[in-house]
Order: structure tokens, then sequence, then C-alpha cells
């Protein structure tokens, strides 16, 4: 049992050096990655109503250092014009210990607002499998909950067109999330990437310490924590 165990903490000790000495890439994916993703998403049974049905959006697609897909992120500015909307934000469990959503996120929201765009939207399904995110969300200052009452029906009623619409997801959460914020708070800790991809990168280690003083309503809670990017100058 001890030897077993040894052997496991080994094996995830090798998945970490091995992480860490890896070169990542951010890139805007391309039509044939579209159609890539949009066949992953089915296997994976997630939702395809915003690939489908957004011809213009874009997908940011995080990779290896064989470039093979890790994660991904989707946004669309087009279909509607008062809702630029945030979709399908996925990451290979093996890497979310290095906060590389927080990455995927930071390459949408560089996007949006290079657009001019301050605010944007994120529908979710309110069940288990959606709860660890939408409870992070909802504790970060980026995220609110809006009302679908006070939104657009026509936006609300897009929601009917995804096959999980009450299958899979019963109940649907609505979130704002304030882009101008995330970029001002992520920039200023990792600096910026302004949309502009692909660029590559390095993980290192942070000896950061979060400390939030207490009572304190100017503090700031840190994102990046264990791990940070270190940008490769192409």
């Amino acid at each position: 049992m001890a030897t077993c165990r040894a052997e496991k903490r080994a094996e995830r000790g090798a998945d970490l050096n091995s992480s860490i000495n890896s070169i990542f890439q951010l890139s805007w994916s391309d039509d044939s990655e579209k159609d890539w993703l949009l066949k992953k998403l089915l296997a994976m049974k997630r939702q395809t109503m915003n690939i489908r049905l957004m011809k213009q959006s874009k997908f940011v697609l995080l990779k290896d250092d064989h470039g093979e897909p890790i994660g991904w992120g989707g946004l669309d500015l087009s279909l509607k014009k008062d809702y630029p909307e945030m979709f399908s934000l996925y990451l290979d469990p093996q890497y979310r210990k290095f906060n590389l959503g927080i990455l995927l996120e930071l390459a949408r929201a560089s996007f949006l607002t290079n657009h001019g765009i301050k605010l944007a939207y994120v529908r979710m399904t309110d069940d288990d499998t959606s709860a660890d995110l939408l409870t992070k969300r909802l504790r970060s200052k980026f995220y609110s909950r809006v009302n679908p009452l006070e939104l657009d029906q026509d936006y609300v009623e897009m929601c009917n067109s995804c096959e999980l619409y009450n299958q899979k997801c019963q109940k649907q959460v609505f979130l704002k999330f304030n882009v101008e914020a995330f970029v001002e708070q992520t920039v200023a800790e990792i600096g910026s990437i302004d949309g502009n991809l692909p660029k590559h990168f390095r993980l290192i280690r942070t000896s950061e310490v979060v400390s939030i003083a207490s009572g304190d309503q100017n503090a700031q809670t840190h994102m990046w924590r264990s791990y940070r990017p270190l940008w490769i100058q192409s």
C-alpha cells in the first residue's frame, strides 16, 4: 500500500514537472478547429447551441507543447449586439491547479476590452456539475447574478435552442461579467496580452502570499497564487 502511494506521488510529481516545463500557446481557433470543437463538445455532452447558432463566434484555445488543445473559451459579439456573451469555458482537469482558466478568461476579456465592451453576459445551469464554478464566480467581484426578467426576452429564450434545455439544464442562471474590472486586476498581476494572439508562455512558481487585511474594504485578492505565466517573446 505504501509503495502504491509512493508511486502515485511520483507520477503526480512527474506530471507537475512536465507541466511547469511545458511551453503553452494561446491562440484563436480557425475554422477547422471550430469544427473539431463542435465534435468535441458533442462527445462531452456539453451544449453546442452557441457554436451552432453564432456563426461569427470566436474561441480562444490553450494548447500544450505538443499543440494539443487542453482548454478553450468561446465568445460572440454579433448575434445579440446588446448582449456580448462568453460561453463554453473548459480546462482539462489536470491543468486546473495552475489557474489557467483565468488566463483563458483574460484572453477573452482583453478581446472584449479592445472592442470597447465593459460588460459581458454568461449563461449557466444551476446543477451539481456547475456548482463549484458558479460559486467561485459569484464570490468574485467580477460576476453578478441577473434576473432574467430584466433581460431582453429574445436573449433569454435563446436557451430554448439548446439541446440541454429542460433536460440536463433544468435551471438557467444569467450572469453579468465586469470585463473592465477583471482585466484591470489580472493585468496588474501578470501583464497584458491585449487580445493579440497567438502568444506562448511557461508556468513559473510564485511565492506571492494572499493576504487580506481584516475589515479592509480596499484589500485585493490575488488571483494568481502558486503559479503564473512567463510570456515568451516571439
